[in-house]
């Protein structure tokens, strides 16, 4: 997890998930509405262990007759997880109106019940010591995944219910142009947290920090766009307000024993507003030039978590940033095609792609650095499409680029991503 030569912080996980889908659905036409109803089923038995070795850790036995210390084992496991069933049943209705050859009303809505079991076991309660390369037991050590002998210290279940309506109308300019307009709520299903590290001694504790379970996060969104296809190419814009109500976030908050909290609670509410808009142009016959812009506003409008961590709810919980939303995304590209006598077809192509200055945590303590991105490529194809030989490069400019920004007890780490890369790589197609 730290990203260096040697463990200060490492972890391996196991996962086994059996899981069941069905869906029956029904469509007709019945005049000028087109109706599409169904129901859906979904089971989901999981597994997952969790196992964070921690060499920061020493432990000693007696003092030696001449006063050094008798080491007994240098550095800890913990080991946790739980078995977690998913059992959700779900129906569903929409109906498409055509008013007339260019207007269309859209209606739709869904059902959802969800129940939840869990057995978890917390990893501050499981812990073991390594001794060259020695498992000393030093409490209720368990193996979830091999033998399923943890202590599972929290035992729950709940069940949630869910209504997501959709409403919208689309206007047709002409065949390959639409405006559209359009009201939905969507739902994040509410849940347990597996990866449990937290103290949850007390009520007060279980409440404040425990694995559960946390609510369902319901998302408004408001979207209005234009879709449209020409002769010399494609645009596409949409303008959108996102209204979220308990937002579901994965706090991090450093152990003392040098690893993380991470405690997954409904933190916010939230307003999202957005203008997103992408497009291909044809220059030539053979060169294209395609684009794509993201502008993002995102504020909190209610705290009801202490995300900076003072011991307090206030203003200064609200004037936070919203973690992982950049302000700015973009990208800009052109592709050119050239046939090759008696070989086939060469693509030559080149992408920029900006992305803003994020902030990585909810305490706005960890963030991410702008991100700018330069990737080119030539692409040889023969005739028949059954092979291509490509040459690439990727992060040209070599840019430095971290994946996250996570704070520890004793500082943080943030993992770099790879820098410049060229390669060749062959394809090929067999039918």
């Amino acid at each position: 997890i730290d990203a260096q030569p040697f463990t200060l912080f490492h972890s391996n996980s196991w996962t086994t998930s059996e899981q069941f889908s069905h869906e029956l659905r029904f469509n007709t036409q019945l005049g000028k509405a087109n109706v599409t109803t169904g129901v859906y089923h979904y089971t989901n038995d999981m597994l997952y262990h969790e196992r964070r070795e921690l060499p920061l850790t020493t432990v000693y036995a007696d003092i030696n007759a001449d006063g050094t210390p008798d080491l007994l084992a240098a550095g800890i496991y913990q080991d946790g997880g739980g078995l977690h069933e998913t059992s959700s049943l779900g129906a569903f209705a929409a109906v498409d109106y055509d008013l007339d050859d260019q207007w269309t009303l859209s209606a739709g809505l869904r059902y959802t019940r969800e129940e939840k079991d869990v057995q978890i076991s917390s990893m501050n309660l499981n812990v073991s010591s390594i001794n060259s390369g020695f498992i000393i037991p030093q409490g209720p050590a368990c193996n979830i995944y091999e033998a399923n002998d943890c202590n599972f210290d929290f035992v729950d279940n709940k069940t949630w219910s869910n209504v997501s309506p959709k409403v919208g109308v689309r206007f047709r300019l002409d065949d390959d142009t639409n405006l559209f307009a359009n009201w939905s709520r969507g739902f994040r299903s509410g849940g347990y947290n597996l990866r449990n590290t937290a103290d949850i001694s007390t009520p007060e504790l279980r409440e404040a920090n425990g694995p559960g379970p946390f609510d369902e996060e319901t998302v408004d969104n408001f979207e209005v766009g234009y879709k449209g296809d020409t002769e010399w190419g494609r645009f596409n814009a949409a303008a959108f307000i996102m209204n979220i109500d308990d937002m579901q976030r994965e706090v991090s908050l450093p152990a003392p024993d040098g690893s993380l909290i991470q405690i997954i609670k409904n933190t916010a509410e939230a307003t999202i507003m957005g203008v997103e808009v992408d497009g291909m142009f044809r220059i030539t016959d053979n060169l294209v030039a395609m684009f794509n812009l993201g502008l993002i506003d995102a504020e909190y409008s209610k705290v009801i978590y202490d995300l900076n961590g003072d011991g307090v709810v206030d203003q200064d919980d609200e004037e936070l940033e919203i973690p992982r939303v950049p302000e700015i995304t973009y990208s800009v590209g052109l592709t050119h095609d050239m046939e090759v006598s008696d070989w086939g077809l060469l693509t030559n192509r080149v992408n920029y792609s900006y992305r803003d200055k994020t902030f990585y945590t909810d305490n706005n303590l960890g963030y991410i650095d702008d991100q700018k991105i330069l990737n080119a490529g030539i692409d040889l194809q023969n005739e028949d499409g059954t092979w291509v030989v490509s040459l690439f490069g990727k992060n040209l400019t070599n840019d430095v680029k971290h994946g996250n920004d996570t704070q520890l007890s004793f500082g943080t780490f943030a993992p770099l991503t790879k820098g410049r890369e060229y390669g060749v790589e062959f394809t090929y197609h067999y039918y």
